[in-house]
């Protein structure tokens, strides 16, 4: 927040736009109180974001005409004529002639503001918005090598107004958590051309149900977050002088789910990730520290793979990049840093990370995240089958299909309303009783027949290859899956 009561015009960030906020008549930038959100770079990008749904809604400008429709999503699936259930179009059987399904799609838009001058109402005040772009292109090959940004300028009449400005922010931050429901999440990733974080995507949370991992391991994490993230936390590093972060290290085999954890660890707590690269000629020790400094706030900040970049003998692997392995600690444990901060980085081989790097006081906690355990298979066996009946029962489309012919729209319309209502059937006592003796028959042939082990994701695969199939045919057919041979191939690399 910014206050002027005699504007520098040259330096503030639009100086060529300054004549089209003159020409608004109504607002004179000399007696004007301003906020800045940048598109993509530190806390205000999550502002800027909202701010570009939220004015399209609340425009008070009649002549308002500068919007931008975005595609939102696309639904493209494939319906079993006779069963009426749906499922992704990579999954249909081979051979499943065009006579014998039913392609539904659907592409939704939302209305964003475009580039220009808006206003809205708040508290019976009138708030200008410039949508502007700032910065030159630059060089380069691809779309996205250019250092143009774009932000979103508030302005309202009179100076030393930086409380009014601060709570219509405050407003547009819970009218965006009304509009979300803590149900997404918002995915970062830093992009060393533009040299800011790019908000690549809004994703619906993960549950924390449906992450597999032995109980202890993912409630000591939970209990360790809830005592990070409380107010006496906060109270107790400030008091003793420790810098207010926290660092995770993941580790375990491939398919064990550590970016799976990390998203649904997002949508529990209500935060975003932020994934950084390093690599690249462009990705040099300032960069990482730049990186860090300027992470969106309430993110967790994950760095994958981390075995990657350095040997244990602090030697670069073969890659491109410029960040040396000193660079890497001073980013990770910078003075600048903003405190709250939570770190979390991922290997597949603990033993090849340097001890400089994992050691006490870096590293706070250590989270093993091991091959598939018979409790793990159970608990995902009774998730994906809550019922003996394929798709854990769910009747998502009841009415009768002419499988010849190809679906209007409006049956498009109907297959979407039967997905969003879909309703699980629950069952019965005896049903529960068969399940838990067919997961333990499940995990007992995972783990008897693949004695190495097996990781969790070659287990959700094989649900995947037999989501049509009922709990008793997808238990019996781990005696002729192939994942087996594909499983073996895998962990003979790692090995």
């Amino acid at each position: 927040m910014e206050n002027r009561t005699t504007p520098r015009f040259y330096s503030l960030p639009f100086p060529k736009n300054l004549k089209e906020i003159h020409d608004c008549g109504a607002l004179n930038p000399d007696d004007a109180t301003y906020f800045v959100c940048a598109s993509s770079s530190g806390s205000g990008s999550g502002t800027y974001a909202l701010l570009k749904k939220y004015v399209p809604e609340h425009s008070t400008d009649p002549k308002a005409h500068s919007f931008t429709v975005v595609p939102k999503m696309k639904t493209e699936m494939e319906i079993d004529p006779y069963s009426g259930l749906f499922y992704p179009r990579r999954q249909m059987l081979p051979g499943t002639s065009r006579a014998e399904k039913l392609k539904v799609r659907k592409i939704e838009t939302e209305l964003r503001i475009g580039l220009g001058m808006h206003t809205v109402e708040f508290e019976g005040e009138t708030i200008w918005l410039l949508h502007q772009e700032v910065g030159d292109p630059v060089a380069g090959t691809q779309p996205l090598a250019t250092a143009v940004r774009r932000t979103i300028v508030l302005f309202v009449n009179g100076v030393g107004r930086k409380d009014f400005l601060q709570q219509f922010i405050e407003h547009i931050m819970l009218w965006g958590e009304k509009k979300s429901s803590d149900t997404t999440i918002e995915i970062y990733r830093w992009s060393s051309a533009h040299m800011s974080w790019l908000n690549v995507m809004a994703k619906k949370a993960r549950p924390l149900e449906s992450v597999f991992l032995p109980s202890k391991i993912k409630e000591r994490l939970i209990r360790d977050l809830n005592s990070y993230l409380s107010e006496q936390a906060v109270v107790w590093y400030r008091t003793h002088g420790i810098p207010y972060k926290r660092m995770y290290l993941f580790y375990g085999s491939p398919g064990a789910g550590k970016t799976s954890l990390v998203q649904a660890l997002a949508g529990h707590f209500s935060m975003n990730v932020c994934f950084i690269q390093p690599t690249g000629p462009n990705f040099t020790d300032e960069t990482m520290q730049d990186a860090v400094q300027r992470a969106p706030q309430n993110s967790i900040i994950v760095i994958e793979d981390i075995d990657s970049l350095f040997t244990k003998h602090r030697e670069k692997e073969e890659s491109a990049t410029q960040l040396s392995f000193s660079g890497l600690l001073n980013g990770l444990d910078g003075i600048t840093n903003p405190d709250g901060q939570i770190f979390v980085l991922t290997t597949n081989f603990i033993d090849k990370l340097d001890s400089a790097l994992t050691r006490s006081g870096r590293v706070d906690l250590k989270i093993e995240f091991p091959l598939a355990t018979s409790e793990q298979m159970k608990a995902m066996f009774r998730s994906f089958y809550p019922t003996l009946q394929p798709f854990g029962g769910c009747t998502l489309f009841t009415e009768e299909k002419n499988s010849d012919t190809e679906k209007d729209s409006d049956t498009s319309e109907t297959v979407q309303q039967a997905i969003d209502n879909v309703t699980p059937i629950v069952a019965s006592k005896a049903d529960k009783d068969k399940i838990d003796e067919l997961a333990g028959k499940f995990a007992s042939l995972w783990i008897n027949r693949f004695r190495k082990g097996v990781s969790m994701a070659t287990i959700q695969q094989h649900f995947i290859l037999h989501m049509r199939s009922t709990a008793s045919e997808c238990v019996a057919a781990v005696k002729t899956s192939d994942v087996w041979e594909r499983r073996q191939d895998h962990l003979e690399m790692y090995s």
